[in-house]
């Protein structure tokens, strides 16, 4: 039964740490360039940005807007890699 979810898991693992890095690190080097400049708010906006993103507030709305507002993606379900990588990207 684990055997069965280990390739959605992973699959799902990889995904959320690719969009992470390729988000969160130009984020963080924005931030830490502005620090100790005189350009406080877009710091600040960054920062705020930054926790947003980090919480889960931000994959509901972004699954509400996606799945259920424009129908771009199914709401559920797993597609593996072997049947495409695009199909495997939508699901």
């Amino acid at each position: 039964m684990i055997a069965q979810r280990v390739e959605p898991t992973l699959s799902l693992m990889l995904i959320t740490l690719i969009l992470s890095v390729v988000v969160a690190v130009p984020i963080g080097v924005l931030a830490a360039w502005k620090v100790g400049t005189l350009d406080r708010p877009r710091h600040h906006g960054l920062c705020g940005v930054r926790l947003l993103g980090s919480g889960v507030v931000v994959g509901y709305l972004l699954a509400f807007i996606f799945a259920l507002q424009f129908e771009w993606l199914p709401v559920q379900g797993y597609t593996p890699i072997a049947q495409g990588v695009l199909a495997w990207l939508q699901n």
